[in-house]
């Protein structure tokens, strides 16, 4: 049996009306603001360990279960798509009074991290992208899942399949996952995963203004690093830093190394120019 997950026992505390969407999330911290976005079939509680992390270095920090995901509201198949994330993420900033203000994403949350950057740039202060799909090309097992009943097939049997994988990798951020996929609705995880496919900020990333850095486990097989050296390249002064040991979660996989950078981008001085680095 898989051991007790901590995750499990601390839901999200507070609720708030965007749009006509009841949007749960979790706050922590005193300080700059922090806004953070999870991935697919996600939630809050991917970032537990980081808003303990960077409350710790000054920072205020917001993290939002998305419409569809953990225990906010789950619209109907149709809502999904990129830009509607962007803007629930945008106003649910306004609704928090949040000016200006640092953007962390993780996987599709890092594409609407970008997405949000590029349309309000004079909301985001600083901009940190956790492996991003950037181009909307997605790897051969997605394309897969979302093009036939594959997906639909996953999702009908996930109660069975994420319990035995769980019991199989016996790491508390396994059951996470698995606990997260449960509260996931099947509109959401199909359709933001379609409107994922084929979203491709790739020309429109030298946009971007906010100072950025670009984090990635260099053995990530759900979104290759490629895919975050692409951005890198195309963002103005952009940093790169891929994470050895680490693969699609670099937050639980390398914790350190992964916070250690967070803080240093969020909370040091910007350098003029900032240069790729691996660790």
């Amino acid at each position: 049996m898989p051991p007790a997950c901590p995750y499990a026992i601390i839901p999200p505390v507070s609720t708030v009306r965007v749009g006509d969407l009841t949007i749960h999330y979790q706050v922590q911290g005193e300080g700059r603001d922090v806004v953070l976005i999870h991935g697919w079939v996600s939630s809050w509680r991917l970032w537990q360990g980081t808003m303990a992390a960077l409350a710790g270095a000054g920072c205020r920090c917001w993290a939002l279960d998305l419409p569809g995901f953990g225990a906010s509201d789950k619209p109907a198949d149709g809502w999904y798509r990129i830009e509607n994330f962007a803007t629930l993420v945008v106003a649910f900033c306004r609704t928090q009074e949040l000016e200006r203000v640092c953007l962390v994403g993780h996987s599709m949350g890092g594409t609407i991290a970008l997405a949000v950057g590029l349309e309000q740039p004079q909301m985001v202060k600083r901009l940190v992208a956790v492996s991003p799909v950037v181009t909307g090309r997605l790897g051969l097992p997605a394309e897969l899942f979302i093009s036939g009943r594959l997906g639909s097939w996953f999702l009908e049997h996930s109660h069975v399949l994420w319990p035995l994988a769980a019991a199989l990798r016996p790491r508390a951020y396994h059951r996470r996952n698995w606990e997260d996929l449960m509260h996931a609705s099947p509109q959401a995880a199909l359709g933001s995963l379609r409107a994922l496919a084929g979203f491709d900020l790739s020309p429109r990333l030298s946009a971007i203004t906010a100072p950025t850095l670009i984090l990635a486990g260099a053995g990530d097989l759900n979104v290759p690093p490629a895919q975050a050296r692409l951005a890198a390249e195309r963002i103005p002064h952009a940093r790169l830093v891929l994470l050895h040991g680490a693969r699609h979660l670099p937050m639980d996989e390398r914790p350190q190394a992964f916070h250690r950078e967070l803080k240093e981008f969020l909370t040091a001085a910007m350098e003029a120019h900032l240069t790729p680095l691996t660790t």
